[in-house]
């Protein structure tokens, strides 16, 4: 809080700002956030046909390529 008053008080631009907040943030998320995408990725690359001309994989269903509804 103080940071942001002093930077409202001196005209500090925005970036100069945020790298002073930087040093005080720890990244916790950025391993979770490279597992979803990782996982993300895979789901795509299995329901994915390597047939340009073809949207999915054989067998999967169009309307539900995931089987996400099938559980419910």
């Amino acid at each position: 809080r103080q940071l942001i008053e002093s930077a409202k008080s001196n005209n500090t631009p925005l970036t100069t700002l945020e790298q002073e907040l930087e040093r005080t943030l720890d990244n916790t998320w950025g391993d979770t956030a490279k597992a979803i995408v990782s996982n993300w990725l895979g789901l795509v690359y299995q329901v994915t046909n390597l047939e340009r001309t073809k949207q999915y994989m054989q067998g999967i269903d169009r309307h539900d390529p995931l089987g996400i509804k099938a559980d419910t």
